[in-house]
């Protein structure tokens, strides 16, 4: 399968960019995001749990970085 460009507002994010909520209560690594939904495929509810939020805020981080839903 291909991976999905990170992008967002047409800006490609390096691999060590930070994408956090609004609140700023989660801030992850945006290639840490990614690979955990796009390459281990560990889905929204398992990624929330790593990061101690709720599904809702996965879904958040990752129309930030622009990535894909399944």
């Amino acid at each position: 399968m291909s991976k999905m460009p990170i992008q967002s507002d047409l800006t490609a994010y390096s691999a060590e960019e930070m994408v956090s909520l609004p609140s700023g209560k989660v801030t992850v690594r945006v290639s840490q995001l990614k690979e955990w939904y796009c390459e281990e495929k560990l889905s929204m509810g398992e990624i929330s749990e790593k990061l101690n939020c709720s599904r809702q805020s996965v879904s958040t981080l990752l129309d930030k970085v622009g990535v894909e839903k399944r």
